[in-house]
């Protein structure tokens, strides 16, 4: 017999490790979408392959991520939840309340920034995928006339009631908004859900890295001397590409003073 609700989530590349839950609930299942496993459970986890082909394996995790109810209709809740995040009591606890409170959806505030703008001056500076896409997606919600500073959310921890027709029509333009432009999906995720109409609830506030979050187990990519000088000169460049274009649209002065790169 299927639970009413799930924990999801996904790992591709060795990129993490498999953890077991550290608190387990008999009424949840617990599902991993992953390509790599041959074992069909290992531990309380089953596993299930990933139904999205894609070049980029951070594309493969997305379209896990943000489409619940194309992957998981059997269910009516889920907490997505990465794979490098700690699964305690505490986050069953939330996950009720937001039952209790009839929240569609719920999500973690961002620990340090409160606006997509800013997002995307961070992204460019770290060269945190390619630039060029940063960049012509910051156009497009300037051209959507997407108001600077409305908030901010991470996508690591999300609860939904994701067959909901609110939260379908928010996840299929988010998913939209990605496939088109930037893998990173803070980018997208404000817009999609001012578009649709969708207000989140807190689930948990900007301290819920400090509380939950592991390392990765994969080692960070290492540059030689000149690698290190070219991304930096071409981070610079883009930079500057992105503060014309917002200087244009007379948001870019809070960025200078509010953004460390």
């Amino acid at each position: 017999m299927t639970a009413e609700k799930v924990v999801f989530t996904v790992l591709t590349k060795d990129y993490d490790e498999l953890r077991q839950p550290e608190s387990i609930r008999r009424d949840f299942d617990y599902i991993c979408f992953c390509n790599d496993f041959t074992e069909t459970n290992i531990g309380i986890w089953q596993i299930r392959p990933i139904p999205y082909e894609n070049s980029e394996p951070v594309r493969m995790c997305r379209y896990v991520k943000l489409l619940p109810h194309r992957l998981l209709p059997e269910y009516k809740y889920s907490l997505w939840l990465d794979c490098n995040q700690r699964l305690t009591e505490e986050l069953y606890r939330r996950f009720d309340k937001c039952i209790a409170d009839n929240s569609r959806c719920a999500m973690v505030l961002h620990p340090e920034r409160d606006c997509t703008y800013q997002e995307a001056y961070v992204l460019i500076g770290g060269l945190v995928d390619r630039p060029e896409i940063i960049y012509r997606q910051t156009e497009y919600l300037l051209r959507n006339n997407f108001p600077p500073r409305c908030g901010l959310f991470v996508t690591c921890c999300i609860f939904r009631e994701h067959n909901n027709r609110g939260i379908v029509d928010f996840d299929e333009l988010w998913w939209q908004l990605l496939d088109e432009f930037s893998f990173r999906d803070q980018m997208s995720v404000m817009f999609a859900l001012r578009a649709t109409g969708i207000r989140p609830a807190i689930f948990y506030g900007r301290d819920f890295w400090q509380k939950f979050r592991l390392d990765h187990t994969k080692t960070v990519q290492n540059y030689s001397i000149v690698e290190k000088i070219y991304r930096r000169f071409r981070s610079k460049i883009w930079i500057i590409k992105l503060a014309g274009l917002l200087r244009k649209n007379s948001i870019y002065d809070f960025l200078n003073k509010d953004v460390e790169l």
